[in-house]
Parts: C-alpha cells; structure tokens; sequence
C-alpha cells in the first residue's frame, strides 16, 4: 500500500502507545504500602512485649547537607563522574559494543540483500531471527556462566574481552563472505566482449536490440542459457517466446553463445 511507504515513524509511534498502556496499572500503585507498614510495625511490637527483641546499634549520625535536592547539583555531579575512570571507561565500552550492534542490526538487512540476491521482507526477517534470539541467548548464557564459574570482577572483565573479541572475529569473517555479482549485460559486463572497446560503461543498448526501442522503466530480467543476465525481454532481443517465463529468437543470447542454436531466455535473473 503506498500510503505506508516512507512511515519510517509508525513503529516508533505504536511501540510508545504501547508502552504508555502498559505503565498505566503502575499508577494504582500506593504511594506507601500501608499494610506492609502496620504488619511490620505489630511484629515488633509483639517481639518488644515477649522481650526476646535484640538491640540494634544505634545508626551513626549523617549530617544531611542537602545535596542531591536542588538542580544545581546536577553539574557537580556529572563532574564526579567523569572524573571516575572505571566508570567513564565502562560507558566507553558500552558505547562501542552497542555502536557495532547498532551497525551490525541496521546494515545486516542491506548486506543480505546486495550479496545474496535477497527481498527486503526475506533478508529483515533473517536479521530480526537472528539478532532477537541472539541477543537473549547471549545474556542467558552469560549470566549462567558467571554464577557456575563464580567469577570475580577482575575474571568478569576478562570473560567479556575474551567474548567480545570472538565476536569481532566472527564479524571479520563476513568481509570474506559473499556472491559474485549478477553478470547482466550492459550493467555489470558489456553485451559483447571486445577488447578494443573503450572501458566499460553502463549501457543497455547494442547493436542486438537497437531496433526493438527497448525502455528501462520496465524491468523483467530474464537469464539466457548463455550465463548471462539481461534487463528484460526486450534488451536480449527476443523476437518470440514459447510460454510466459520462456523467451525465444534473442539475438543478444545468440550473439554471445558459442552454441549455434543458443537463443532461449527463461524468465528470472540467474
């Protein structure tokens, strides 16, 4: 439907509706449970009467400067904590791992479909499989891992760089991963191969389909039995076809099959 095209904002819009319903029965919450308070308070005052009570050192004395209550801390505040270094170099990190996650969620969608030939629905619905499930698998797992292996801070750390590092591996691997891109004639490789020809630029017109007056607003790529992609029908240079999907007579395909005969394009990119 074309009045969804370009609603980029619709998800963000429903997803904040939603969340405004479901904080809605938070606000029936009281301000102080009362029930909680008196059921605590009659315990004491039943341990107090049965005198098995045990006396709890007095609290020290806080002098109560105030601070926290007024706006005018905030600056003070933030200056303390960019002057303590594990927490700025905590933030740090937690920037650049949700900056390679961001990237990584963003572009995935793209990258499927530029290298393996993908839909837009088809390669979003292979991400979202992949980073949801990932995602909550990968902390489930880790917080098992630190409770069995009962970790301290300093093995923490070095359980996250070690995590972290075959992540980058693993992402370092999809540099090497990929398809060779569609030969299509006149956009990826020349109609014919020529070697005297100027470098190569994109062109859909040859002298194979000069006068069927060919357009490039309707595009039907078709795959000729000679290993190459051509734009639609009309820029193969079929004269006939035999079935809706299966083109015949193209003088593009003939022209560039060492097989005499070679002159059907089935209908589909190869």
């Amino acid at each position: 439907d074309h009045r969804w095209v370009g609603m980029w904002w619709g998800g963000f819009l429903l997803c904040g509706l939603l969340l405004i319903l479901v904080a809605i029965p938070f606000f029936s919450f009281p301000k102080v449970l009362v029930r909680e308070k008196e059921k605590i308070r009659l315990v004491e005052k039943a341990a107090a009467a049965s005198g098995s009570s045990v006396t709890k050192p007095p609290k020290p004395q806080t002098e109560d400067t105030g601070y926290g209550k007024d706006i005018k801390d905030i600056p003070v505040s933030m200056w303390r904590l960019l002057k303590n270094p594990v927490y700025v170099v905590t933030c740090l990190g937690a920037c650049m791992e949700l900056m390679i996650v961001s990237g990584f969620v963003v572009f995935l969608p793209k990258y499927l479909e530029t290298q393996f030939s993908l839909g837009k629905s088809q390669a979003s619905v292979f991400t979202g499989s992949i980073a949801i499930p990932g995602a909550c698998i990968g902390i489930f797992m880790g917080g098992c891992l630190l409770k069995r292996l009962e970790l301290r801070p300093k093995g923490a750390v070095q359980f996250v760089l070690i995590s972290n590092t075959i992540c980058l591996s693993c992402y370092a691997l999809l540099f090497f991963l990929g398809c060779d891109n569609i030969k299509m004639a006149g956009t990826t490789i020349p109609y014919t191969n020529n070697s005297n020809l100027e470098p190569f630029k994109v062109n859909l017109t040859a002298a194979c389909n000069f006068n069927c007056l060919c357009t490039e607003t309707d595009m039907e790529p078709v795959c000729g039995n000679n290993g190459l992609t051509y734009f639609s029908p009309c820029h193969a240079g079929c004269a006939a076809f035999s079935s809706r999907s299966n083109f015949t007579n193209c003088a593009c395909v003939h022209e560039n099959s060492r097989d005499v005969g070679a002159a059907a394009v089935v209908g589909g990119a190869s």
